[in-house]
């Protein structure tokens, strides 16, 4: 799986996301390619060393990439004093949280959350559900302001807290509305 980079500095995969789904630059922007270095996502920082910069036409014809649309369901927004006002777009389906660049909502700003699955927020398209459950690190989640321990169903305005990050969850699909 291969990340490209949109002009505002932020990583993506190209074959699921059509625009960057962090800021909503389109794809046809120029990109960065990071044709070899896959292997460590964990540090953006390190991230910046690799890869050459190309124009999207180029990296298309390379990778033969289709473009897919996958509308938001839902947004993560950073209420905690650090980045405050960032938002994340939830996508259908199992959403990865963890500070890798690697998983879908990368909370790279936090280093108290875990790296690649700290916690998983779950849109299920057939119920119009959000779900929040516990992922593989040892971190711990909070769903206001309790601990959870078990998959928790979630509901507008519910503020989760993941490290040190504070995130107010708001649905844009419900069961008024759906893709």
């Amino acid at each position: 799986m291969e990340k490209i980079k949109c002009k505002n500095g932020h990583y993506y995969d190209p074959e699921r996301h059509t625009n960057c789904p962090y800021c909503g630059v389109d794809i046809n922007d120029f990109m960065i390619n990071r044709e070899s270095h896959t292997a460590n996502y964990g540090n953006v920082n390190d991230m910046e060393s690799y890869g050459k910069t190309l124009p999207i036409q180029d990296i298309m014809k390379e990778k033969q990439i289709e473009k897919k649309v996958e509308p938001v369901v839902g947004w993560l927004v950073v209420t905690s004093e650090k980045n405050r006002g960032m938002d994340y777009r939830i996508l259908a389906g199992k959403n990865k949280i963890g500070k890798s660049s690697t998983n879908e909502i990368a909370l790279c700003h936090d280093e108290s959350v875990g790296q690649f699955e700290h916690a998983n927020l779950i849109y299920d398209s057939y119920s119009s559900s959000f779900y929040l459950t516990l992922g593989e690190e040892r971190g711990l989640v909070d769903l206001n302001g309790e601990l959870i321990l078990s998959d928790k169903k979630l509901k507008k305005d519910d503020h989760i807290r993941i490290g040190n990050t504070e995130l107010l969850f708001i649905p844009f699909c419900s069961e008024t509305f759906r893709w």
